[in-house]
């Protein structure tokens, strides 16, 4: 697994589909230092690899990881991503978002997990994942996991799948929005929630 090396204890980290080509499939971030914070923000399309993976190791007392996640997929393909945010001191916060909207006959698996070590009592994990289904042949599996080994945690998570509302597209058209714009704003709208 590739380690990302960062030059400031609380910068943004941004990474796209090319970040994880060329065999360098595999990503870990580990937080060594006491309150040291990260936001890290991806977006991924049909282009990617078929297969990424992000671990982010929260190693130091008071260590905070957000993750955004924003991902497309058209034609015919196939993704596979795997986030693991892992609590292992105390007092540790993380925040996963992963969203995807599908088309035609593309797939996502996403599998999240939260982990909290033995003795990372304090921790607070949260994980959200949704794909918006936009053809009758996209299909999305999502698998978000728990494992809490520790006491005195807050730790949870929630995933949909789900269509565009026709109440939300008729809500545009009767204000002069075609149907394909309103499509368009509606989709950009839900892949902003991750941002």
């Amino acid at each position: 697994m590739d380690k990302i090396k960062l030059s400031s204890s609380n910068e943004n980290l941004f990474l796209s589909g090319a970040d994880f080509a060329g065999g360098r499939k595999n990503r870990d971030i580990i937080l060594k230092k006491s309150g040291e914070s990260r936001r890290v923000f991806i977006s991924l399309d049909a282009a990617a690899p078929e297969a990424i993976s992000l671990a982010i190791r929260l190693a130091g007392r008071g260590s905070r990881a957000e993750v955004f996640i924003m991902h497309r997929g058209w034609g015919v393909a196939r993704s596979s991503m795997r986030v693991m945010l892992s609590h292992e001191a105390e007092d540790t916060y993380a925040r996963a978002t992963f969203r995807s909207a599908l088309r035609d006959a593309s797939r996502v698996d996403f599998d999240g997990m939260l982990y909290i070590a033995k003795g990372a009592d304090g921790s607070d994990s949260y994980l959200s994942a949704k794909a918006l289904m936009l053809s009758d042949k996209a299909i999305a599996r999502i698998d978000p996991k728990l494992e809490i080994l520790a006491n005195s945690v807050k730790a949870s998570h929630g995933a949909t799948v789900g269509r565009l509302s026709d109440q939300d597209l008729f809500y545009f058209q009767s204000r002069g929005v075609d149907r394909n714009a309103a499509e368009r704003i509606l989709v950009e709208t839900f892949l902003r929630e991750a941002m």
